[in-house]
């Protein structure tokens, strides 16, 4: 079970706004109660820094009383599964009609497992159309990558991209990109990506830990961004959302199919329960200022940490 907190910042003004600290302690980030810890002295780290930074732009919202998404539409995503399985084969069929129809997956677990179930899915994707996202993890050495795509057979004419499916190196990068034809997005190391371009096709932005502007404009080299929420709370769903809906705005071009519909991977809340969706598309509950919810705060269970951080 994943361990977040919601962060309440009073800035020096007397505004109040919110946003979402939820860390993945297996992607190399500190742990929650280390987290809260250096916060309470002050100390940033890189989600605790975007944690702030979003509860700045809903206190300034709040501030004005405009709700962040009023003028913002935010882009469509692929659907996000949450398991690899035969069952989950069924489910399949239903969403391979749905627009868009591209799912992302977690793979690199157990590859024969794997590719056994995915030759298994491959005629009801090829049916639909429909499209695959592998997310690796980085747990495969090039080597055991190689292996993969070479047992993936016919699939991988179903497959939208391979994502960090071994430890990001440039050179290596490109060079299965040229030898094999693939599509590889960048998530891990997508900073790092940047003055790369040869190395991947997909830069993976994600607004919990990352700065969005630093992917904007010459910077991407004309690569895609899919930007995706952290798989954290509604609030931090709708941070990625708000950046999301911002690009799409202001750079349309720059954008692919991104990673904002994760609330299905929890049990619904009272927060999640006010999302709708539309072709793909998440939307933001309407009602309040800044993130919306007025009603919710309130009711939760605070404890100070600093009486002003900013």
């Amino acid at each position: 079970m994943r361990q977040g907190a919601l962060i309440r910042l009073t800035t020096k003004e007397g505004g109040i706004g919110y946003g979402d600290c939820h860390p993945w302690h297996e992607l190399g980030d500190f742990e929650l109660k280390k987290q809260l810890a250096l916060l309470a002295t002050g100390k940033l780290t890189p989600l605790t820094q975007r944690t702030i930074a979003a509860a700045q732009l809903d206190a300034s919202a709040r501030k004005t009383q405009k709700h962040l998404f009023a003028t913002l539409k935010v882009p469509p995503s692929h659907h996000h599964l949450a398991e690899l399985s035969s069952s989950q084969g069924h489910n399949l069929e239903r969403l391979v009609r749905a627009i868009p129809s591209v799912f992302k997956i977690k793979v690199g677990i157990d590859p024969k497992h794997e590719l056994a179930i995915l030759q298994q899915w491959w005629p009801v994707l090829r049916q639909g159309k429909g499209r695959l996202r592998l997310d690796f993890n980085c747990r495969l050495t090039r080597s055991d990558f190689e292996t993969y795509l070479q047992a993936l057979g016919d699939v991988r004419d179903c497959i939208d991209f391979y994502e960090d499916p071994c430890v990001y190196d440039p050179q290596q990068w490109q060079q299965l990109r040229e030898k094999y034809g693939v599509v590889l997005a960048c998530d891990r190391e997508s900073l790092r990506a940047l003055p790369h371009p040869h190395s991947c096709d997909v830069l993976v932005v994600k607004p919990a830990v990352q700065d969005v502007g630093c992917f904007l404009g010459e910077s991407r080299a004309g690569r895609q961004l899919v930007i995706t929420s952290y798989v954290d709370h509604p609030i931090g769903q709708l941070t990625a959302a708000h950046a999301a809906a911002v690009v799409f705005r202001d750079e349309p071009e720059a954008l692919g199919l991104c990673g904002l519909l994760t609330h299905h991977a929890f049990a619904a809340t009272p927060f999640s329960m006010r999302f709708g969706e539309v072709d793909g598309c998440l939307i933001p509950s309407s009602i309040g200022v800044g993130w919306g919810y007025d009603d919710l705060w309130e009711t939760l269970p605070w404890q100070p940490l600093l009486k002003e951080l900013l």
